[in-house]
């Protein structure tokens, strides 16, 4: 897959999730990514509710994102439990209260992103389930979450880009079974 180049700062287009998206989708699972206006989740947080609308045969939701991405995705879960069942935060946080919530949640992270303290703080801990699985990818940062190229102020991954992406695919499917599992 061809690096996609950031135009702006935080902009990263949807098409940057395409491989981790077709990984995931290679155990089973329906993945849909969603192109948001200016590529910015912001703009769409209800983005999911097309996906979810038009796949009525799907018993069991889960949402996630990369970065803002994944911050927008909990935004959306939690008014919307159910249908959403799971969610997968790669390279991100919650700002919303789901600590109650009944979700399964895995939240991957790269050892050398730079913004790994604010997403794993006991703030932003306590924003989300206690059985939360955070999985620390050793080697990893913030831009190889997806295959994008420009991210300010990253660390520079001691791994390769193919292996952090199977680490996350692994960790978010290892999520997704415990929603589909009757």
């Amino acid at each position: 897959m061809e690096l996609v180049t950031k135009k702006k700062l935080y902009l990263v287009s949807g098409r940057a999730n395409l491989p981790l998206a077709q990984e995931i989708a290679g155990d089973g699972y329906l993945v849909v990514v969603m192109e948001v206006p200016f590529t910015f989740a912001f703009f769409d947080i209800g983005a999911a509710d097309r996906a979810i609308a038009a796949h009525p045969e799907i018993a069991h939701w889960a949402v996630g994102g990369h970065s803002l991405g994944g911050a927008m995705a909990a935004q959306y879960t939690s008014d919307h439990v159910p249908p959403v069942e799971g969610l997968a935060l790669w390279a991100s946080f919650s700002a919303t209260d789901l600590s109650a919530k009944p979700i399964s949640v895995v939240s991957v992270y790269g050892s050398l992103d730079p913004g790994r303290e604010r997403g794993f703080s006991a703030e932003s801990k306590a924003n989300l389930p206690p059985d939360t699985v955070y999985v620390e990818i050793p080697g990893g940062n913030h831009e190889q979450m997806g295959w994008y190229t420009g991210q300010p102020n990253d660390g520079v991954a001691t791994i390769a880009r193919e292996e952090q992406q199977r680490l996350v695919a692994e960790a978010t499917v290892q999520m997704l079974e415990t929603i589909s599992s009757p």
